[in-house]
């Protein structure tokens, strides 16, 4: 018996769609043959990337396959249905002619635009099994006009013509049941995998890494004095790690060697104008960090961003200004040590405005990881930021769920769904929809030995957000499969 073939298309970087990276795992864990298309780019998990050096066979087995991008003419972008045109025949290209008829194609949305009437259309014409995996509505991603109505038009008459949905959240499931003409969808919350996001780093783990880190800033008095200051902090860090779990890392850290190769910290220039690529993306004008005991005591905040229009980092930024002059008050608060990860279109411009922030008792630093080295990051953190600002307002935000995976509380920029599905004030996490707001609960937190924090952080730990490989197996794997594909076992 043949294993049943799923095809998993993802119109974007296939590297950065975490969700259906994991769907194709789960589908290859219950005997599936995977194919997932998407754009190149960032690499896909580790898993996957094994996969595909493993090859063919045994069965089953996976295969990625990229999709050609439009060509990178400005036609294309003073003229936007002329993308959408290009996209829509390279689709069928790779769908009817390139790629095995699949037994059910899987498709994320968004976006929605020419993907969902590519789908429909191949499926009808291959009698493939079609399901729409509701990440967000494509149309509230676009700018406010003629163009947006429409495309809220095209989703709201193709939605109910796929075989199944799921979306992420029960406040989506009921817009697209009330306002999509009675779509049917099965809720499937994003939860961590348990076997990327396990829990709190170790020490002598998050020795090596935040020796990563320390290394990136040179040595001791080689630049200038932030990079000192965030030298202190990070040893402060680690030596708080050891003595809450009874271990000794001595050694490690300066062991720990160069960068590797997705650990980046940009590059600016050393002293005699030569370039080295162990430095820091922020020279702060500042005197940096003056008290030795609050750099020993010093709390580690990660925000992961997409430096994209939909995330307002300025209210991350203000926030961090307006704790640092109440630290400048307030000698019992400590030095905070932000990491911001990612990359996208806005980097430079907030790299700027942090190059020209004079802070005190605030250390900012952006970094681009390695897969592996990103949920050990999250789980060395005191608390996770997360600025997802929803365009829908009934999305939730994946990093949070990497957070809650590394047993890390958050504090995230509020909208009703997440509260209502996501983030418990005082619990797993606090809400904020100001900078001030948000300093406001750092203060809070951070205070009278952090008893509030240290509470949350055992609550997330107990608690935590699920796994996914349950969830999937409840909740997604009849949806996708139905009842007409037979799994035969692994």
């Amino acid at each position: 018996m043949t294993a049943p073939h799923v095809l998993i298309l993802v119109l974007g970087d296939a590297g950065r769609s975490p969700r259906m990276q994991y769907h194709a795992l789960s589908l290859l864990q219950s005997g599936c043959d995977v194919t997932l298309c998407g754009y190149g780019g960032n690499r896909l998990i580790e898993p996957l990337e094994q996969q595909i050096e493993r090859g063919s066979s045994p069965s089953p087995f996976f295969t990625f396959c990229p999709l050609p991008p439009h060509p990178k003419h400005p036609i294309f972008n003073a003229i936007k249905p002329l993308k959408a045109v290009f996209q829509f025949l390279a689709l069928l290209a790779v769908l009817l002619f390139r790629r095995p008829r699949p037994d059910v194609l899987l498709l994320q949305i968004p976006p929605a635009i020419p993907t969902m009437l590519t789908a429909l259309f191949v499926c009808s014409v291959r009698r493939t099994r079609l399901v729409f995996d509701w990440h967000n509505f494509g149309h509230t991603l676009m700018p406010a006009g003629p163009l947006q109505a429409l495309a809220k038009v095209y989703e709201t008459f193709l939605a109910p013509l796929a075989d199944a949905n799921l979306c992420v959240t029960k406040a989506m499931q009921g817009v697209l049941k009330g306002a999509y003409r009675g779509t049917r969808a099965t809720v499937f919350y994003d939860r961590p995998k348990a076997d990327v996001f396990a829990g709190r780093t170790g020490p002598r783990e998050g020795a090596v890494l935040l020796g990563k880190l320390m290394e990136g800033e040179g040595s001791i008095g080689e630049f200038d004095a932030s990079c000192v200051c965030v030298r202190t902090c990070l040893e402060g860090i680690v030596e708080r790690m050891e003595a809450s779990r009874g271990v000794t890392t001595s050694g490690i850290i300066s062991n720990a060697g160069g960068l590797s190769p997705g650990c980046k910290i940009t590059a600016r220039s050393a002293p005699g104008g030569s370039v080295r690529r162990r430095t820091t993306t922020m020279k702060m004008k500042t005197t940096a960090l003056q008290d030795t005991k609050r750099k020993n005591d010093a709390v580690l905040l990660v925000s992961s961003t997409s430096w994209t229009w939909d995330e307002d980092f300025s209210i991350l930024l203000e926030g961090m200004v307006e704790y640092d002059a109440r630290a400048t008050k307030d000698p019992a608060l400590p030095a905070v040590l932000l990491y911001v990860t990612g990359k996208g279109p806005l980097k430079q411009h907030y790299s700027e405005k942090i190059a020209d922030l004079e802070l005190s008792h605030v250390a900012i630093r952006t970094a681009w990881l390695e897969p592996a080295d990103y949920p050990r990051l999250l789980g060395c953190a005191d608390l996770g930021v997360s600025l997802h600002a929803s365009s829908s307002g009934v999305d939730l935000p994946m990093k949070i769920v990497d957070m809650f995976g590394a047993q890390t509380p958050v504090a995230a920029l509020a909208y009703t769904c997440l509260a209502d599905e996501m983030v418990t004030e005082g619990e797993n996490g606090v809400v904020f929809a100001t900078a001030t707001e948000l300093c406001d609960k750092l203060v809070r937190l951070l205070q009278d030995d952090r008893a509030e924090l240290k509470r949350m952080q055992r609550y997330v730990g107990k608690h935590g957000y699920g796994d996914w490989d349950d969830e999937w197996n409840r909740k997604a794997k009849d949806v996708i499969l139905g009842s007409g594909v037979v799994i035969r076992p692994v």
